[in-house]
């Protein structure tokens, strides 16, 4: 399980972090913790079922507790993120949109 720490503060509602592309290229469970709500962090987790954010310690004791349960049964806390979703946000995916953006951009659009 691959940990994702952002701070427990309102302007990190919007702010997705470079680690968290990491993360997502790793192809291994995502426990994001910080940000109360979770903000975007939560909801990419969501759409694209590559982990969870947990708000409290009992999530996360929660959460833990299941994976680990997991671990003892399969020998490995499965990855369940859907390729589909997760792929929009692979390196190479948004390189091509930051190009797009730039074309626009370059060409007066």
């Amino acid at each position: 399980i691959l940990l994702l720490l952002t701070w427990n503060n309102t302007q990190e509602k919007g702010v997705y972090t470079g680690k968290l592309f990491d993360y997502l290229a790793a192809r291994r469970p995502i426990l994001s913790m910080g940000y109360t709500d979770g903000g975007v962090v939560k909801e990419l987790l969501d759409q694209t079922q590559a982990g969870v954010h947990c708000s409290n310690e009992d999530e996360i004791r929660d959460y833990l507790l299941k994976a680990y349960r997991e671990y003892k049964q399969l020998g490995a806390v499965q990855y369940r993120g859907i390729e589909e979703e997760v792929m929009k946000y692979s390196h190479r995916e948004m390189a091509r949109k930051f190009a797009k953006v730039l074309d626009e951009v370059t060409s007066g659009k």
